[in-house]
């Protein structure tokens, strides 16, 4: 088995840096990303809600259809939320 040169060993050692830099650099790209969604989520689950109780408050004729649509999307996304974001926040 031969050994490696003093050089040989600078040469890994500085491809290795190369290597967990370039792997840092995808897990804060990923990080930022995933942050993106999670405000994209709870967005999403704020407006359904919000519309959701207007709707329960307005004196106006909605559709039935409309409102069975954004209670839908409420429950989904309460539910999203609820397993995806508050669940990994802990």
């Amino acid at each position: 088995m031969s050994e490696i040169t003093s050089q040989e060993y600078l040469d890994m050692c500085s491809q290795l840096q190369g290597i967990l830099k370039e792997n840092e650099e995808k897990k804060e790209k990923a990080e930022s990303k995933l942050l993106e969604y999670k405000k994209f989520a709870i967005t999403t689950y704020g407006v359904a809600r919000m519309i959701s109780n207007l709707m329960d408050e307005s004196e106006l004729c909605i559709d039935s259809e409309i409102m069975i649509l954004i209670d839908s999307l409420r429950s989904y996304s309460s539910q999203f939320t609820e397993e995806n974001i508050i669940k990994w926040s802990e």
